[in-house]
């Protein structure tokens, strides 16, 4: 992804979203204004966040472009943020959508997705 930030011109941008350590370990800022925008106090993103949809996440276990720590690691920061999150894990890389189309449709269709 970082090839795509710099190959369009905006390296500029990537200290909005993410804290640099001296370690060179990276962490997400808060994501929700980075979403929502400028224009809306902290009260009113939150309001905003809290009444979206439920959250699902389906974690690929032989994805080798986010390894599967990695994916647990963002279901993980979004449950400490306080939101539900519907879990399932497919035995497919990348895109479930076209590796293992019916096992995607099946958890849709299965859980009101």
């Amino acid at each position: 992804m970082m090839d795509k930030v710099k190959e369009f011109g905006n390296m500029d941008l990537v200290p909005i979203a993410f804290d640099f350590a001296e370690d060179g370990s990276c962490l997400s800022r808060d994501f929700k204004p980075l979403v929502v925008g400028p224009g809306r106090d902290n009260a009113e993103i939150e309001a905003y966040i809290s009444a979206m949809i439920p959250v699902s996440y389906i974690s690929t276990s032989a994805d080798m472009t986010v390894p599967l720590n990695y994916q647990q690691n963002f279901v993980q920061g979004l449950k400490k943020e306080g939101r539900e999150v519907q879990t399932f894990e497919l035995a497919t890389g990348h895109c479930p959508n076209f590796t293992a189309t019916k096992e995607v449709a099946d958890i849709v269709e299965k859980n009101d997705l």
